[in-house]
């Protein structure tokens, strides 16, 4: 029988394999002409070994693509690792920077209040001080010129009055009272036989001193 021509002088069992598995190779699809029924009919020795390297080429680029995908695999986990110890780093420097702050702010504001409660009650002491300083002195002025004032008022009472039968008198008197001493000067006269007139002016002894100032009259009937 008669070879044919277009067939393969030799097909082995790894080329069986070769021709079956290379139906998707560019390589494979350049190489092959007249296809009958999806089988090559004439196949180029050279172009064959070409399509085993191109065939190599690819494994070992799909191998590679492998790898990178491992690698980037791993990049990603040490990736959200490092997202992470981000987070968790950031979260405690957050709470130490709050504690921090907050240990601070209560500090400033302990002595803030502090020093204003120091000088509130310093200022409220001073204040009260002050006051009763203010009321004792008003008070001690009161009391002195409340003296002076009665010890005048004695002083007036001390002059002696008109006698029967006279028409005009003139007349010392003194008082004291309360430490403070006073001395008046009176004048009585008799304007007719049913009719007196009395004036008295009295001042204290020391400074600060003011006069007081009396007059009176009486009708005899």
């Amino acid at each position: 029988m008669k070879k044919s021509s277009f067939l393969p002088t030799k097909i082995t069992m790894a080329g069986i394999v070769l021709l079956t598995g290379l139906a998707g190779n560019s390589a494979w699809a350049a190489c092959t002409t007249n296809n009958v029924f999806g089988v090559p009919v004439s196949v180029n020795v050279n172009c064959v070994a070409q399509v085993n390297t191109n065939t190599t080429a690819i494994a070992t680029t799909n191998t590679n693509l492998a790898t990178t995908n491992s690698n980037l695999a791993t990049t990603n986990t040490n990736l959200a690792t490092t997202d992470a110890n981000l987070i968790a780093g950031d979260a405690a420097t957050l709470s130490s920077s709050k504690a921090y702050t907050d240990g601070k702010a209560y500090a400033v504001g302990a002595d803030t209040l502090n020093t204003a409660k120091s000088y509130t009650d310093t200022r409220a002491t001073e204040t009260l001080k002050s006051a009763n300083a203010f009321t004792s002195e008003q008070v001690t002025k009161l009391e002195t010129k409340t003296a002076g004032g009665v010890a005048a008022i004695a002083a007036m009472a001390s002059v002696p009055q008109l006698s029967a039968g006279k028409n005009l008198s003139v007349g010392v008197g003194v008082g004291s009272y309360d430490g403070k001493s006073a001395i008046s000067v009176g004048v009585h006269k008799r304007i007719n036989e049913s009719m007196t007139a009395r004036f008295n002016l009295a001042t204290g002894m020391g400074s600060g001193a003011k006069p007081v100032i009396g007059a009176g009259a009486a009708w005899e009937f």
